[in-house]
């Protein structure tokens, strides 16, 4: 969470990955969700907002990426399947009891 949007994305494009956990350092929860779809609105006067904490960022340019959509480890994959078809997403994260972040499952999961 303290961690930069750029340094946010650094790690996903060394993992190959679309989108990244905005884990909160303290408590180990997901708080939010860093993808492409964070940087739209940047220009050549805002780009250096990206050095900014990936929370502090979000807050200002997409707070809905600060409530990503959870299921729960164990939850039916009929129901998560349905959770991104309704709800038109990318992906849902995967998440333990106490709501920290153990997976995540992407429509491209679902069709492969």
């Amino acid at each position: 969470d303290e961690d930069s949007v750029l340094e946010g994305f650094r790690r996903a494009g060394r993992e190959e990955l679309s989108a990244v956990a905005i884990v909160n350092g303290k408590t180990g929860r997901l708080d939010g969700q860093l993808s492409a779809t964070d940087l739209k609105g940047l220009d050549v006067t805002t780009i250096r907002q990206v050095e900014q904490p990936a929370i502090k960022y979000l807050a200002q340019h997409n707070p809905q990426s600060l409530n990503p959509v959870i299921v729960y480890k164990g939850d039916d994959l009929r129901w998560c399947v349905n959770q991104l078809l309704n709800l038109h997403l990318h992906r849902v994260w995967v998440v333990d009891p106490e709501l920290r972040p153990v997976g995540v499952v992407t429509m491209t999961d679902v069709i492969s």
